[in-house]
């Protein structure tokens, strides 16, 4: 809220033979401060003046934004639901709750609320865009894309509905739709680090594995400890063959965010640039203190006997689509295992079998198919 309107709140609370709240805890709480400060300041004013209905809807829903910033979402929701008790049209008040509804993992609630807040005002962008986010989370994707469609419909320069459009599109294997976006994004907001690593990851599927390197450059020169893009510029240094540098930014992404995944995916990187990694797999898997599935996964790599103990698992597994899930990933990094040991014949075979089973959402899918590629005589 602008200056201007702190100042004219308070000339409303004036003048009305009631006490009127401190106008440094107002300004405060409206205006300019943020975090801990911000929660504070408003407090006070909820809970020593005398505000109108509408006032102190206004205020309560501007703890409530502080709260959502602060990642307390329950808060948020009993102050939006507060604030809607004295305006229940609010429609900016549901939003807000909506989102705050998503954050705990309330995503009925989310939609629902982004629903009316839609009714009361159609042209709201965030409304719509809210929704489809929520609606995304519930696996709903047409209902979404219809939502994000409906977002840019209104505003075209809407560029978080951009992005979450582009990111649907990538996740439902709509690649080029996705780069479209993306690029829209990065005219409007060029500085955008998350829209050049969501175009780069686009364009590796795509097969372009130099335009995603290009992308995912520039995406970690304006953020460089996102480990998910330092895992996507380390799969497109590997695509391209490129196998020292794959290795550094796996490693990298692994001190960022510690996974199993990123573990196995340097310790291959080494392997093929010629390197025995082997005591060092064994370290870090041993700091991960990997446990279940990915520690079979981190054992199939080191022997025979732990590919033996990873087909079984996954041919142990009794729910159908996580079997299948299981079984493509044991096929392709055995497949992995082999190539390392210089077995092409059988890592054909295991690489061959990860394709046929894999969903080709997956990066095991992919990747099987560039390593196909480079077996081909």
């Amino acid at each position: 809220m602008h200056v201007v309107g702190v100042f004219l709140l308070m000339a409303a609370l004036g003048g009305n033979g009631a006490a009127g709240p401190d106008e440094d805890d107002l300004r405060r709480c409206l205006d300019g401060t943020d975090g801990d400060l911000k929660l504070h300041y408003c407090g006070r004013v909820l809970a020593g003046a005398e505000l109108s209905p509408k006032d102190r809807a206004l205020v309560l829903r501007t703890r409530a934004l502080a709260w959502q910033r602060q990642a307390e979402p329950v808060r948020a929701v009993a102050d939006y639901s507060a604030a809607l008790s004295l305006e229940p049209d609010d429609a900016q008040a549901l939003v807000g709750r909506s989102v705050a509804w998503a954050m705990a993992g309330e995503l009925p609630r989310a939609v629902e609320d982004a629903t009316r807040a839609i009714a009361l005002a159609p042209a709201s962008v965030d409304a719509h865009n809210v929704r489809g986010v929520a609606l995304r989370q519930l696996r709903d994707y047409p209902g979404a894309i219809a939502e994000f469609d409906a977002t840019l419909g209104i505003d075209s320069k809407h560029v978080p509905a951009r992005v979450n459009r582009a990111e649907l599109r990538r996740a439902t294997g709509d690649d080029q739709g996705a780069i479209a976006d993306y690029s829209a994004a990065l005219r409007l907001r060029p500085q955008l680090w998350e829209a050049y690593a969501g175009r780069g990851g686009a364009w590796r599927r795509l097969g372009n594995s130099e335009a995603a390197l290009a992308d995912l450059n520039v995406s970690l020169e304006l953020n460089p400890r996102s480990a998910q893009t330092l895992q996507d510029r380390g799969l497109a240094h590997f695509f391209l063959g490129h196998f020292p540098p794959a290795a550094l930014d796996f490693t990298r992404a692994n001190r960022v965010e510690p996974d199993a995944y990123r573990v196995i995916w340097s310790y291959i990187s080494r392997s093929r640039a010629g390197v025995d990694a082997r005591v060092s797999l064994s370290k870090e898997a041993q700091a991960l203190k990997a446990e279940g599935w990915p520690a079979l996964l981190l054992g199939a790599l080191k022997d025979e006997a732990g590919e033996a103990a990873l087909l079984a698992a996954a041919e142990s597994t009794t729910n159908d689509a996580l079997h299948t899930e299981r079984a493509c990933e044991a096929h392709f990094y055995i497949g992995q295992a082999r190539l390392i040991a210089g077995a092409g014949p059988a890592a054909r075979d295991h690489l061959q079998r990860a394709r046929e089973l894999c969903s080709p959402s997956f990066l095991e899918f992919e990747a099987a198919g560039v390593e196909l590629a480079r077996l081909a005589p």
